[in-house]
């Protein structure tokens, strides 16, 4: 199994960002015998605070990386998005 990684140049610059939390590896404790699965699934997921941080924090990656924020949002690769948890009620779109 072959384990992901974020590049340590790119880490230096994500580690300056405003809402950097974590690679996703340094926030799981586990048995040595499992660490190349662990690095294999979240090596290259980086944790952010926020949305905002996470989208600035995907641009300094250049959309290489998954980013998952504390509310569960995911910016994946290449910018697309999935949302987290709802905070505000937004009003439905009726169609005519």
């Amino acid at each position: 199994m072959k384990p992901r990684f974020v590049q340590s140049s790119t880490l230096k610059k994500l580690e300056q960002q405003p809402g950097f939390e974590c690679v996703a590896t340094a926030a799981v404790s586990n048995e040595h015998h499992v660490q190349n699965v662990i690095d294999h699934l979240l090596g290259g997921i980086i944790i952010a605070s926020d949305l905002e941080s996470g989208q600035a924090i995907a641009k300094v990656s250049e959309f290489r990386h998954r980013i998952v924020t504390l509310d569960g949002d995911v910016i994946n690769p290449g910018g697309s998005m999935t949302g987290g948890s709802e905070k505000k009620k937004r009003p439905r779109t009726t169609r005519s």
